[in-house]
């Protein structure tokens, strides 16, 4: 199975009048890969249904 492709960004913001930084994170999933057929999580939601 092929691995998921994802694109990470990240960005970060200074400021010099006191020295503060924000930083901002985010992913895109671009190719679903393995994750398209691996159900961590969804496994447990769909044995609670039954």
């Amino acid at each position: 199975m092929s691995d998921a492709q994802l694109e990470r960004t990240i960005v970060k913001i200074n400021n010099n009048k006191n020295d503060s930084t924000f930083t901002a994170t985010g992913e895109v999933l671009k190719f679903e890969g393995f994750l398209k057929v691996y159900l961590e999580g969804r496994m447990t939601t769909r044995k609670k249904m039954k």
